[in-house]
């Protein structure tokens, strides 16, 4: 993910996506965003902004570009607990 991340577009944004992977290549992962930098780490965070679950095979998908974050949360592929709004700036983020 990080080098997807676009920190042109971090300016003032603070946030930390929990991300439960799910299946074949299961894995419990963090990505946080602050000061236009972005930080991965495979662990759970203690307070992520919200909490992104999905399939593997669906996330591979959403990072290789076949489908949007967006589309993968309207076909019940991906699960987003906590604020929900601060999701959409996945796409404003990062190269997807």
């Amino acid at each position: 993910m990080p080098d997807l991340f676009k920190p042109e577009a971090a300016a003032g944004i603070a946030v930390v996506f929990q991300y439960i992977i799910s299946g074949q290549g299961e894995i419990n992962f963090y990505c946080e965003i602050k000061n236009g930098e972005c930080e991965v780490k495979a662990t759970l965070h203690d307070t992520p902004t919200c909490t992104l679950k999905m399939e593997a095979t669906d996330f591979l998908d959403m990072m290789n570009g076949k489908t949007t974050p967006m589309q993968a949360y309207s076909s019940g592929k991906l699960t987003i607990e906590g604020d929900i709004m601060k999701s959409q700036l996945i796409e404003k983020l990062f190269n997807l």
